[in-house]
């Protein structure tokens, strides 16, 4: 299935989304869902493209993945995002964990996104921040980088 960008932008009445959960692939486009009153985003289980702002401005804020989801972001799509708080994984994901409300590769090695409204603490197993992973933060007001840490992704 795919979404193509602005397919719901400014859908202003919008709260719920419900994927089926058979899908062989999603991809979420550009702006599909900018500035829309979506609470909480189910990613169903299978492979997942989030296209850079398909959510910028919207009422987000928790994100969950299925136990089989397998993420890919093409950019940043959650930016603006000021009302997100929290992800969560439903049962056990063979590729992903939420560590202190970030969401890490299964190895714990690798930081992939942070919610707008979570303080950072990047944990000392963490090697590599992934692009976009941390875009459009709004409270972490000082950071400390572990030695850890040796590769931090463009934007």
């Amino acid at each position: 299935m795919t979404i193509d960008e602005n397919a719901f932008a400014n859908c202003q009445s919008l709260k719920t989304i419900t994927f089926a959960d058979t899908c062989k692939s999603l991809t979420i486009g550009y702006n599909a869902f900018e500035n829309s009153n979506i609470d909480t985003l189910i990613l169903p289980s299978c492979e997942v493209a989030l296209y850079d702002e398909a959510f910028k401005g919207s009422s987000i804020k928790s994100l969950q993945l299925s136990a089989n989801t397998l993420i890919k972001f093409v950019g940043a799509p959650f930016v603006d995002t000021n009302k997100f708080e929290t992800i969560s994984i439903n049962g056990t994901n063979p590729n992903y964990e939420v560590v202190n409300n970030m969401l890490v590769n299964k190895t714990q090695d690798t930081l992939i996104l942070v919610p707008a409204n979570t303080i950072l603490t990047i944990p000392s197993t963490i090697k590599t921040i992934e692009s976009s992973a941390v875009a459009g933060n709004k409270v972490t007001t000082s950071l400390v980088i572990p030695a850890t840490v040796t590769t931090i992704k463009d934007f």
